[in-house]
């Protein structure tokens, strides 16, 4: 987890879930999954959901932390301007290293 501004940007993990993505056909199959959630608070301290992005592991690679929270803080920043997406990706790469 870590923090920019008045964001706050954590991630989840679930190595051992499995499961189907059913976006189209074929069907593709997953074991684990990595959600990042990018959350906002308000004024009383209350965090408003902003944006969220998933990254799923093939059943043929290996479920790495690491790969799931750079693939899944990529889907969660789609959809925000290059500036704030840089200074997302300068904070989490300076708390990656601790």
């Amino acid at each position: 987890m870590f923090k920019v501004d008045k964001y706050r940007v954590y991630f989840k993990h679930y190595p051992n879930e499995k499961g189907e993505i059913i976006l189209d056909f074929p069907v593709t199959p997953y074991k684990g999954y990595t959600e990042c959630y990018i959350v906002e608070e308000d004024a009383t301290g209350v965090e408003i959901s902003v944006n969220s992005g998933v990254a799923f592991c093939s059943i043929h690679d290996q479920f790495l932390k690491t790969t799931g929270r750079k693939v899944s803080l990529t889907r969660a920043l789609a959809k925000f301007n290059k500036f704030f997406r840089a200074k997302i990706w300068r904070a989490y790469l300076e708390a990656s290293r601790k």
